[in-house]
């Protein structure tokens, strides 16, 4: 009887270690990925920043902000891209919508104005690289 306690405790602590080390790989992967998400975002306002003469800092902070959020929700849908293209571009409208509104609110008029006039030359065969960088929000 003993042996079967034993063995039963042994069992409930190997699978409770496994299950902490599982939680804490799934957290480093969410962490890595918003990471990831977060240097792009600073990467794109950067490149925004040189294409618009220029932000503050603040303006800086906030575009971030905003851009990570929309890069983490086109993450989130990616996968729809595959099975269902007309759910995901209905999305990825609404997702660059909701950016370019938040932009809106971080930048000047001229600002704004100039980055509308980005789009479409992001989506021509420029071979500016900060127009390459900005394609992924226009």
């Amino acid at each position: 009887m003993k042996k079967v306690i034993l063995t039963l405790g042994i069992a409930c602590c190997t699978i409770t270690g496994y299950s902490q080390t599982l939680n804490a790989v799934k957290s480093a992967a969410k962490t890595s990925a918003t990471n990831v998400a977060t240097a792009s975002a600073t990467e794109i306002v950067s490149a925004l920043s040189t294409k618009l003469g220029g932000l503050s800092s603040t303006q800086k902070t906030n575009a971030t902000s905003a851009v990570s959020t929309f890069l983490n929700e086109k993450a989130g849908i990616a996968s729809l891209a595959k099975t269902n293209a007309a759910a995901y571009a209905t999305k990825l409208a609404g997702s660059k919508s909701n950016l370019l509104t938040k932009l809106k609110t971080i930048l000047t008029v001229k600002q704004y104005a100039s980055l509308l006039g980005l789009k479409s030359s992001a989506k021509s065969t420029s071979t500016d690289a900060a127009l390459s960088v900005l394609s992924q929000i226009l």
